[in-house]
């Protein structure tokens, strides 16, 4: 259940940027596993001047943080990184243009189904 926030100058059209997430949800669902219906994405598109970032960076720069449930090892974690980076290249999305924060969030600290995330099966496994 990876919830992601896209952090990103506006600068790309609506269809590319459904395009954009719809890689990032593919990456997840082959490193992470998750349901192909487990798609949790919020764009944030932020004028010039808005998005601040170092002029090391291209103005197609962009930042993805995303929660998700524990359980992960490093190696899916290296794995989705590596997905990440290069499914944005088909975009012009170099390295250096995106940076990647996973936030592991306690299951007690999510809401799912009216209870704690510990005490619901989230219908697939964590531990990848």
């Amino acid at each position: 259940m990876p919830i992601v926030n896209i952090y990103i100058q506006d600068v790309w059209s609506r269809d590319l940027l459904r395009n954009i997430s719809d890689e990032i949800h593919h990456a997840f669902i082959q490193t992470f596993k998750i349901p192909d219906d487990d798609y949790n994405h919020r764009i944030i598109k932020l004028k010039r001047g808005e998005f601040i970032y170092s002029s090391r960076k291209s103005e197609k720069y962009m930042f993805l943080e995303v929660y998700i449930f524990p359980g992960r090892s490093r190696d899916a974690k290296r794995k989705l990184y590596e997905e990440l980076f290069n499914k944005m290249k088909k975009f012009g999305i170099e390295s250096n243009d995106l940076t990647v924060i996973l936030n592991e969030v306690p299951l007690l600290n999510w809401g799912v189904n009216g209870k704690p995330g510990d005490e619901t099966d989230p219908g697939f496994n964590l531990n990848v």
